[in-house]
Order: C-alpha cells, then structure tokens, then sequence
C-alpha cells in the first residue's frame, strides 16, 4: 500500500479489546457506546450498520469481566448510555453492572438476537432495502455492514434453513421492502431460505390510467 503512494493509518491494540478502543477513539466525541463479545462475531454484525450510520463504537469484552482498556475508554468519554447485545452466555450481568446506563438487547441464539436488534432499532432502519447474510460465518455481512450503513439498511442474519421469528418479522415489514440484497453464493444463504424467508416483494410498479402492473420476485437475484 505505502508503495502504491497510499497513506496508511494503523490503529493498534495489545488484544482485539484495545485495538476496538484504538478504533473508537477515531469516532471522537461521544456519548453512547455499543459492547459485544469479542469472543464471537455475530452479535457486533447485527448491530454494525446502525452503530456505523450513528456514529457510535463498538467495544468489545469479555463474558465476565470488562477489559481495562474498555471501562477506561467509558469512563474517559463519559458515556452516558450503553448498548449490550447478546444475553447473558456471552455478556454476564456482572460485566453489565460495570457500565453507564446498560440495555441488554438479546434473543435465545444469534438469530433471535438479531431479530432483536432490528426491532430495538426499528425506526432507524429503512426497511426499502435489505441486506441478507450468513450468520454462521462473519466475512459477507463484515463486508455488507458498511454498505448498508450507507442507505440505513439493516443485515437480516440468515441460518442453514428457514427461521420461524426471522420470517415473522420480515412479514411485518413487507409493505416496506423493495429490495432485498443477498450477500454470498447458494453455499452460504441458500435460495430456499431466501425464499422461505423474504417476503414476496414489489419490484416493479407501473400505474396509468389505462393500466397497471405489479411484479413480485419470482427468483433470487443474487450480488455475490
């Protein structure tokens, strides 16, 4: 990169936890935070885009114990409002009793977790565009979060088959939804779960006074 005339910036930490502190020192001045677990990537993917669109860092911690770097960065900023996403097998209510006005947003896995973070944060999205990923591996939605960032759009985690909540929820919105973005091949979101997932969709609209038509999805157009 420096010998492609690219200046580069490293932000540097001892462990993923201060190297997430280097990074959200770079946000400058704020009030709120997000914590994750740094032991696994789902829960901060479900919460990136609209940690990103607002401006607000996502620290990570350990299960029991928040890191040094961590509560001093809090404490530092004073953060006044935190976020924590995950239940209690990745962030224990002892970790949780150590911040600044703590919310626990959480499901039973990181599926419902993420169903979660959506509706938390419903009126901050704009559902008009989607964006639908594997949630059992992390780089398509580590790529897709700064994207959908850019257009408010939230990350809809997908698992190996149809989920019951994930499909509700989307029922709910299905007046709002033009676009749905499916971020991978088949081997990663498969276009049965697509399809047993995402509700059919307006793609096109055309009214006039002598006609109108309506087309819905009839099959998966895929960004990979």
């Amino acid at each position: 990169l420096i010998q492609n005339g690219i200046k580069c910036t490293r932000l540097p930490g001892n462990d993923r936890f201060e190297t997430s502190v280097a990074i959200a020192k770079q946000l400058g001045s704020v009030n709120k935070a997000v914590l994750a677990t740094g032991s696994d990537f789902p829960d901060a993917l479900s919460i990136a885009p609209w940690a990103a669109q607002n401006g607000i860092p996502i620290l990570l911690t350990d299960k029991d114990t928040l890191p040094q770097s961590v509560d001093k960065y809090i404490k530092d900023n004073n953060i006044t409002e935190t976020y924590v996403i995950g239940g209690k097998g990745v962030i224990s209510d002892e970790c949780i009793a150590m911040l600044p006005k703590p919310k626990r947003i959480h499901g039973t896995d990181r599926f419902e977790t993420n169903v979660s973070v959506l509706k938390e944060f419903d009126s901050s999205f704009d559902f008009s565009r989607i964006y639908a990923a594997t949630g059992n591996d992390f780089p398509d939605a580590l790529s897709g979060s700064a994207l959908a960032s850019i257009t408010k759009s939230p990350i809809v985690l997908m698992d190996e088959k149809p989920l019951a909540k994930t499909k509700t929820f989307l029922e709910t919105k299905k007046d709002k939804i033009n676009d749905a973005y499916i971020m991978g091949g088949t081997g990663a979101v498969s276009d049965a779960v697509i399809e047993g997932t995402i509700p059919p969709i307006v793609t096109k609209l055309k009214i006039s006074t002598d006609s109108s038509t309506l087309a819905l999805n009839g099959k998966v157009d895929r960004k990979s």
